[in-house]
């Protein structure tokens, strides 16, 4: 009984003992939502869909800019007058000195200020606004479901740590169990009372309890580092597991499938790009009509505007100019066409969304009921493969059993130990998934 007892406190209160310090699921949440790196690809393209919105605002608003430029030139366009014969014997007037006028200088300067304002662009500036801001709430959405998809990866990784330990774990313990029965038979051994066939056939299940000791170790270390990939960063030599248990109770199927259809954040990205789809078709319509913006600038500059002065001098300019392309060879009507058939494919798309999401809570949600069924099943037969196995050590140690039949006990509770510890792991990610299903994802547990 004692070989029974002291596997349980091993495996169902492990994580109870030291909890203190365990690694819980919690901790590995929030570093794995710091140091991710897909999270935080995620999470800088949402920040990056902010900078573009506020391109967009900045589009629809006064434009200020500051010009100053110095410039030579190698050649510069000369005015060459003759003079003006005025008759009666007077000599000739000449209207420049030498007969001849340089345009401007071969050094020019000037620095302006130049403030514009779109007035009207067919309603493209402000659908492309929209547009933006719809893309921001796209990108965020699509962080919480990426957010979603991270803690359930996290969930998954760190059960299948626990599991590997766990059976890690029940393979010390059947070595154990079978390292010690094998001191039973090599005191029968030298009484008389077994055969050298018995101790041989303990010797090699002795052998395979330790082979498969190795293989549980290493699928520890396997666990562990595919934990680590996941949270992003490495894990503490010496971290210990606690166990953990999903606080889930799944109404019926049609319940899970209207909470997913609300809260599953895909459904409202979808939405948004939807909505960005719709968008788009304006933006191209906006095409037919004209585009208006008004300018006004302040200069200050040598020549300026009068190159025959070539003086420095305060000038302004101010106007508006209209843009109205009229014949394209259809050309904005094959972007129109094309932006319309972009908006049927997202439908078509957000269709097969709500096909695929009552898909996967389906099949979550009968996932979860198959695994309580058989956590149901496993504790009756560990119950009975723990009975069997008491009264065959008592047997044998009476003789009343033989050898056969205690490593036959022996094997099938550690079979039944085996499906238990993976059923109750099974079950709490198989809730876990549900709840990613559903949208209910948190990293609160």
């Amino acid at each position: 009984m004692r070989y029974l007892t002291g596997l349980l406190i091993l495996i169902w209160t492990s994580g109870a003992i030291s909890q203190a310090d365990s690694l819980r699921l919690s901790a590995c949440l929030e570093m794995a939502l710091r140091h991710n790196p897909v999270f935080s690809g995620v999470q800088y393209e949402e920040q990056m869909s902010r900078q573009d919105y506020r391109h967009a605002v900045a589009e629809r608003l006064p434009m200020l800019d500051v010009d100053a430029s110095l410039r030579y030139q190698s050649d510069i366009p000369e005015l060459d007058l003759p003079s003006l014969s005025l008759g009666g014997g007077q000599a000739p007037v000449t209207l420049f000195p030498g007969g001849v006028k340089e345009l401007g200088s071969r050094d020019s300067y000037d620095f302006s200020i130049t403030v514009s304002q779109p007035l009207f662009t067919g309603f493209r500036l402000k659908n492309r606004q929209a547009a933006a801001r719809a893309k921001v709430k796209n990108k965020s959405l699509l962080v919480e479901g990426q957010r979603s998809s991270l803690i359930y990866s996290v969930e998954s990784a760190y059960g299948n740590v626990l599991r590997a330990q766990h059976i890690a774990d029940i393979a010390k313990t059947s070595r154990n169990q079978i390292e010690e029965h094998l001191q039973d038979v090599r005191n029968f051994f030298s009484q008389g009372l077994a055969t050298k066939d018995d101790l041989l056939k303990v010797e090699v299940r002795l052998s395979e309890g330790e082979l498969n000791l190795l293989k549980a170790d290493n699928a520890v270390d396997i666990a562990r580092t595919a934990l680590e990939q996941v949270i992003g960063k490495p894990l503490p030599a010496d971290a210990s597991f606690a166990l953990f248990e999903i606080d889930l109770k799944p109404a019926d199927l049609q319940g899970c499938l209207d909470t997913a259809m609300k809260k599953r954040p895909e459904i409202h990205a979808m939405q948004k790009v939807k909505q960005t789809a719709e968008i788009a078709i304006k933006i191209q319509q906006g095409a037919h009509y004209p585009s208006l913006a008004a300018f006004a600038k302040a200069g200050y500059g040598k020549p300026g505007l009068d190159f025959i002065r070539n003086e420095w001098m305060h000038y302004w300019v101010v106007g508006v100019g209209v843009e109205w392309p009229i014949w394209q060879w259809q050309k904005k009507d094959a972007k129109i066409e094309k932006a319309k058939l972009a908006h049927k494919k997202v439908l078509e798309e957000e269709r097969e969304l709500h096909n695929n999401i009552r898909m996967d809570v389906t099949h979550a949600w009968l996932t979860v009921r198959e695994k309580k069924s058989s956590l149901r099943l496993t504790t009756v037969l560990l119950q009975q493969a723990q009975q069997s196995f008491q009264t065959s050590h008592d047997h044998y140690r009476q003789g009343m059993a033989s050898n056969t039949e205690f490593l036959d006990a022996q094997s099938d509770l550690t079979r039944a130990e085996l499906q238990k510890a993976k059923a109750f792991i099974d079950l709490q990610l198989a809730r876990a998934n549900l709840k990613r299903a559903m949208g209910m994802n948190d990293k609160s547990l």
